[in-house]
């Protein structure tokens, strides 16, 4: 499950790396310097991309362990066997 987990961590990364475009564009504000359209595009889409890939990961987690608790399991189990030998 660790490509998983790295898909996780990249998503979380991508996020941060949005919350310091955002950041950065509020300073640019503030000074006067900012470019217009290019920040607030690029902070979308930073940080729903990384949104996005935090929640592939988490499915992607918990699709994972039901795998892992199924795999081991076998298809039935019998309860009660009612065959009488004569």
């Amino acid at each position: 499950m660790a490509p998983i987990r790295l898909v996780t961590g990249l998503g979380a990364l991508m996020f941060v790396i949005a919350i310091v475009i955002g950041i950065y564009t509020f300073i640019q504000h503030l000074s006067g310097t900012a470019t217009t359209g290019w920040s607030s595009l690029m902070l979308s889409i930073w940080a729903i991309g990384g949104v996005q890939m935090m929640s592939l990961g988490v499915v992607g987690e918990y699709i994972g362990r039901i795998y892992s608790e199924v795999k081991q399991r076998p298809r039935f189990i019998v309860e009660q066997n009612s065959y009488v030998e004569k």
